[in-house]
């Protein structure tokens, strides 16, 4: 793709990537669950990969 300075602006790309991870931020702290761990979620993580893994090696 050739893009010109006319159809990119990163200044415009940054300012929507900060909107979008402010509302982001704001909903997760407006959250009413209860947090999870870190050493849950990691765990909770490993086990995902874990499965997703051995899906992809069934495959093959």
């Amino acid at each position: 793709m050739n893009v010109t300075n006319d159809e990119f602006d990163p200044a415009s790309d940054e300012d929507a990537y900060t909107a979008w991870l402010i509302r982001q931020v704001q909903a997760s702290l407006d959250d009413p669950r209860p947090s999870i761990p870190d050493e849950v979620s990691r765990a909770l993580m490993a086990d995902k990969r874990a499965r997703l893994k051995q899906k992809v090696d069934q495959r093959r």
